[in-house]
């Protein structure tokens, strides 16, 4: 039993990291302003409210027009797919902030 209960909370760890890292970087890619402010929080939310927190950074990505890399884009769905969220990408149409470059663009 020791060894299922440990098997059950990696990933958990696993997509809290990944969540945090990705949230980070895109506050690196779009510095500044309120959107910054914004999603600081999530990270911290994220351990409770998985499946919130997800709907939250898209919805914050959409009002803000923050810009995403391929990268992020990817990441995301990912992640949202985990907590059964897939189609949340989709039917907000996020992939209109995906830039092709990776450089930052710093939407303020």
């Amino acid at each position: 039993m020791r060894w299922l209960r440990r098997r059950t909370r990696q990933p958990d760890n696993e997509w809290l990291a990944r969540f945090a890292s990705l949230v980070s970087e895109i506050v690196a890619r779009n510095p500044g302003g309120e959107a910054a402010e914004s999603l600081d929080s999530l990270p911290e939310l994220a351990p409770r409210e998985k499946d919130m927190v997800v709907l939250i950074l898209c919805m914050e990505i959409e009002h803000f027009g923050l810009s995403l890399t391929r990268a992020h884009y990817e990441t995301l769905a990912d992640l949202a797919a985990r907590v059964g969220e897939a189609d949340v990408l989709e039917n907000m149409d996020l992939r209109r902030f995906v830039e092709d470059d990776d450089a930052p663009t710093g939407v303020g």
